[in-house]
């Protein structure tokens, strides 16, 4: 079962991401987080669990909650499969998609270190 550690209910990790045959290599941060009592949270209409995809290639270039809504080209084969999967399995607590703990901050992965992509 994912739980995030700790006292507060937001977690980071940051991963690599290695597309086959895609764009390559696409680092992110993963930031899950569960709107518990968290007025800022709340007041931007998050209730529930979230994951928050950041793409970092040279900086921040897109920040979405919703893979199928992102602008950014990286965005689509495996890199969505990957993101839908993580969101999935956040929001279910592991049932199904990738689960949290399944993801180290600072690894490197690939389609085939996961059922689900």
């Amino acid at each position: 079962m994912d739980e995030i550690q700790g006292s507060d209910p937001i977690e980071s990790k940051a991963i690599v991401f290695n597309e086959e045959n895609g764009p390559g290599s696409v680092p992110m941060i993963l930031t899950a987080f569960e709107e518990e009592n968290n007025e800022a949270l709340d007041q931007a209409g998050y209730r529930g669990r979230y994951v928050m995809f950041s793409l970092i290639d040279g900086g921040v270039s897109d920040a979405f909650t919703d893979p199928y809504e992102s602008a950014h080209h990286m965005v689509e084969g495996e890199v969505q499969q990957l993101l839908l999967a993580v969101r999935r399995g956040w929001k279910n607590h592991g049932k199904s998609g990738i689960d949290w703990n399944e993801l180290t901050h600072g690894e490197s992965y690939d389609r085939t270190d996961f059922d689900a992509v």
